[in-house]
């Protein structure tokens, strides 16, 4: 990740917490539901967080399987070995 990006996400938390401790809450009400506005808003950051993890991990998963697990498919896919990979016993 770049060192902006972490930046901004420090901050974007940082400036959620300085809201959570605010004296007076701030407080939308949905459907009846009344929420405090620095829950709504943390919850909504941390989903967003979880699913950049969550990318992130699906996308070195993708890596690791394309790069380790699949084998070439024809002989001459393989890079020319003047030297056997195992040792012939005669």
């Amino acid at each position: 990740m770049k060192k902006r990006s972490v930046l901004l996400w420090l901050s974007l938390i940082g400036g959620l917490m300085l809201l959570g401790s605010a004296s007076p809450q701030p407080q939308v009400t949905i459907g009846g539901l009344t929420i405090p506005v620095w829950q709504m808003l943390m919850a909504i950051v941390l989903t967003m967080l979880s699913g950049l993890v969550l990318r992130f991990i699906a996308h070195q998963y993708h890596e690791y399987r394309t790069l380790y697990n699949h084998p070439p498919t024809h002989w001459n896919q393989w890079p020319d070995d003047p030297l056997p990979s195992k040792p012939s016993i005669r």
